[in-house]
């Protein structure tokens, strides 16, 4: 699918799960118990052993019910790797022009992290599809409210 589609995919679902586990077992049994409880976008992060395996499992096993991403990426590389096992969309924790770069080569969605206006812009100016917000508890009280939420590409 285009990248637009898998992000009205993504707006509509209204809630994405992230699945982060410090071992790979049973992954791709918590990714259907997800789908079959009426969750339709996963995200698996690279933060877990052996996540291109488990992307490609769970692609595997759901094909196209679901909308597949793989999320803490930090390269290039991992991104096209993460996409050949499956992923449909990616999730990096900063603006990372070349992942967007990827992503926009193989039409996929891409969500680059982005706190301040100048993140944001230079994401979307990059080809980031929708960014995804640092939660605000990390930084001091109101930094985060004047970022508007959420900003689509054009």
């Amino acid at each position: 699918m285009s990248r637009e589609v898998d992000l009205q995919r993504v707006l509509d679902g209204g809630v994405v799960a992230i699945i982060r586990a410090s071992s790979g077992d049973q992954l791709v049994d918590v990714a259907e118990a997800l789908y079959s409880g009426g969750i339709e976008v996963i995200e698996v992060t690279f933060t877990v052993p052996g996540v291109l395996e488990i992307l490609s499992a769970v692609r595997d096993r759901l094909g196209d019910k679901i909308l597949l991403g793989a999320g803490t990426v930090l390269d290039a590389e991992s991104a096209r790797a993460a996409m050949l096992a499956g992923a449909e969309f990616i999730v990096c924790p900063t603006v990372n022009l070349d992942v967007i770069r990827m992503c926009r080569r193989y039409d996929k969605l891409v969500m680059p992290g982005a706190l301040t206006p100048t993140g944001v812009c230079v994401g979307l100016g990059g080809g980031g599809g929708y960014r995804e917000g640092v939660s605000g508890r990390r930084w001091r009280p109101g930094l985060s409210q004047g970022t508007p939420r959420p900003i689509a590409a054009g």
